[in-house]
């Protein structure tokens, strides 16, 4: 019987400096690999140059996927069967995202550019999406040492070797380590079996009983839809003039950049039914298959961590460990379980906003049942809002269930995104809103103050003084917290002018008259771009005043203090734009 041929000689035939004719790393790479000849799995590799690894892979492991990575275009030329070339910047956290995005590999070798922030960065993205049992190698590590450091450092202070070394002391340390800060270290402490030093290489192997993590898709692209709709059409809308008076450089770009963005255009959204869907607390969706829906996440996106799953780099890969253990939910007959549960939305403008607008595309859908809606446990004013929305939509004595644990559910429908937060919202979304206000009576108030100095941050310090010159004006001061949802629907619905402190209240902007204008007040920190953008729909006018706040460092929650002169000349702003004298 013919043996096979061994790794280093496929190499050498291809002519590979991964051979024993240079660096020799084969021999040890086959001991880490060996075990793989035969499996059908996909591996990456970072560097392609003249195609010889590609294609010595490609021989070794006839049944895998070889996926070669190289900024030269030219490198699509050693494209077969069983290699695909993608073309990128190594240096690139979007397109190692997008790669990983679509891509699960078993193996991943890093033999690009050799500059530590490249090897720093490939590590950072591909390493998370590494399965479990699967195998990372770093070559030509040397670069983080000697004669080489100054040409590959690139003015970067950490070496690749470094950073690796770092990663792997709490390893080794065991119960010993402090816990890690930062999510790409829990996840390496959490999965890492061993790393092995080579001469000129690294070798990191993952556990095979790991936490695993789930790459980030949407809807339309997800495995495990069982039934897929699109409702309505792709509508845009237009972005109105606007300005902040007293702004920071970045608050006041900002909102310019939004102005200047002119027309926006939203696709439509997509809906889906289910099946074997795991749900976190805070309403992230987890596929059987490894995805984390795109459209679960859509406040909870920037966000490093929600209900113990930890965002990796840009954000395509998210962790979570240990293993998950969620209770099941099985389908039952004459039933839709159907998901209202969204990051933050035990936020009055959240829920309003991101939420609600989703029973429009529920109205549209073929279901098998009674919606039975699966949102959080809420308590207080917010279940009191939750319900009555649910009532004026049509449903006035809902069927709930509450997410009070980790859940799998056999069949679950999950509707499409309907605003992006904070920045899009689409125009149904917001006709949907002033369709269920449409019963209610306007309020007397045509011009109203909206106070936000009853909650625990963002108060305007300095309000009582500032009072006499909104009552002057004939203004109606009010705290939306105090009044039930149709009370609020009714305050706003009666204003040509709103002006107030920039929080959840404002969010009932969408049912006010077109045309409304707004005089926003609020800290140094805080963007305008989701109360702005409400504004847009309305064909409105917006105005924002920053104030001052005495924290040293100020934040978006910050108290603060709006300057009376500043305010007059708000005031005196609205009253002209408003057409009002």
């Amino acid at each position: 019987m013919t043996s096979k041929p061994t790794l280093n000689d496929i190499g050498l035939a291809h002519g590979t400096d991964k051979s024993t004719r240079y660096h020799g790393y084969l021999p040890v790479y086959a001991q880490a690999l060996e075990h793989l000849r035969e499996e059908t799995f996909t591996l990456i590799e970072v560097g392609v140059f003249q195609g010889s690894s590609a294609q010595m892979w490609a021989d070794y492991f006839p049944n895998a996927r070889i996926v070669g990575v190289d900024v030269n275009p030219e490198c699509r030329q050693y494209e077969s069967d069983r290699i695909t070339i993608r073309i990128g910047d190594q240096g690139n956290r979007e397109f190692l995202g997008s790669l990983v995005a679509d891509v699960d590999p078993l193996v991943v070798i890093d033999d690009g550019s050799h500059q530590w922030r490249h090897q720093i960065v490939t590590f950072e993205e591909l390493f998370p999406a590494v399965a479990p049992g699967g195998v990372y190698i770093c070559e030509d590590i040397h670069t983080s040492f000697g004669r080489y450091a100054q040409t590959y450092s690139r003015g970067h202070d950490l070496s690749a070797y470094d950073y690796l070394l770092q990663l792997a002391r709490p390893l080794v340390a065991g119960v010993m380590a402090e816990a890690p800060p930062d999510p790409i270290e829990k996840l390496f402490r959490d999965t890492v079996e061993s790393v092995v030093l080579l001469k000129h290489a690294v070798i990191i192997r993952k556990r095979p009983d790991t936490g695993r993590t789930w790459r980030r898709t949407d809807l339309k692209d997800s495995q495990e839809t069982a039934d897929t709709w699109v409702v309505g059409e792709p509508e845009s809308y237009r972005r109105i003039e606007s300005e902040v008076v007293g702004a920071s450089e970045y608050v006041g770009k900002a909102l310019a950049a939004l102005v200047d963005e002119g027309r926006v255009d939203i696709a439509a959204p997509v809906s889906a039914r289910l099946h074997d869907v795991v749900v976190s607390t805070g309403g992230l969706c987890l596929t059987a298959s490894g995805e984390i829906l795109e459209e679960s996440l859509n406040s909870a996106r920037n966000l490093t961590s929600v209900d113990g799953l930890h965002r990796i780099g840009n954000g395509e890969r998210w962790y979570a460990a240990p293993a998950l253990r969620p209770i099941d939910v099985p389908a039952q007959p004459g039933v839709e379980h159907v998901l209202l549960k969204s990051c933050w939305d035990g936020n009055y403008g959240h829920w309003l906003i991101d939420v609600v607008p989703k029973l429009r595309l529920l109205e549209q859908l073929p279901l098998r049942g009674t919606p039975r809606f699966v949102l959080a446990r809420r308590g207080g004013a917010m279940e009191a809002v939750v319900r009555d929305t649910l009532g004026l939509a049509g449903y006035p004595d809902p069927d709930l269930h509450y997410l009070d644990a980790l859940t799998r559910f056999e069949r679950l429908i999950v509707l499409g995104t309907v605003s992006h937060h904070p920045l899009v919202k689409a125009p149904s979304a917001i006709r949907y809103l002033e369709r269920l206000g449409r019963e209610v009576p306007a309020g007397p108030h045509r011009r109203v103050y909206v106070s936000r100095n009853l909650g625990g941050r963002r108060r305007l310090t300095n309000e009582a003084e500032l009072l006499p010159l909104f009552t002057a004006r004939g203004y109606h001061v009010v705290s939306p917290e105090t009044l039930s949802l149709v009370e609020q629907i009714s305050m706003f619905k009666g204003a040509q002018i709103v002006a107030g402190n920039l929080g959840a209240g404002l969010a009932n902007l969408v049912f006010s008259p077109a045309g409304v204008t707004v005089l926003a007040l609020t800290t140094p920190k805080m963007p305008h771009d989701f109360f702005y953008d409400i504004v847009c729909h309305k064909g409105g006018h917006y105005r924002g005043l920053q104030g001052l706040s005495t924290d040293p460092q100020p934040e978006i929650g910050s108290d603060f203090s709006v300057d009376a002169a500043m305010l007059t000349a708000g005031l005196d702003w609205a009253e002209l734009a408003c057409g009002d004298d």
